[in-house]
């Protein structure tokens, strides 16, 4: 699979201010997802990169960690069925 990280976004705050640095800080982003057929999303990866540092989590678990510059390759292939967690805290 090709990585298109000029197609990415950037999240950090909700707010849409370019013009002013980001506030500095911890930051928590959850999403949850719902997985009718697991076997189906075998193969799912995220790929995340962030400033200054990463940990990502599915479902309580730790799946990986990441740093500035470099493009992380985490593997979702612990999804189950029904509701999942994914969260990633960066620092």
């Amino acid at each position: 699979m090709k990585v298109e990280p000029e197609k990415s976004s950037w999240i950090w705050f909700p707010e849409k201010q370019e013009d002013k640095q980001f506030p500095k800080g911890t930051r928590y982003f959850t999403y949850e997802l719902y997985i009718d057929n697991p076997e189906t999303y075998a193969y799912t990866h995220l790929f995340i990169t962030s400033d200054d540092a990463s940990e990502v989590k599915l479902n309580g678990e730790k799946i990986g960690t990441n740093g500035w510059m470099k493009i992380g390759d985490l593997s979702l292939e612990n999804l189950k069925k029904g509701k999942n967690v994914l969260e990633v805290i960066v620092t």
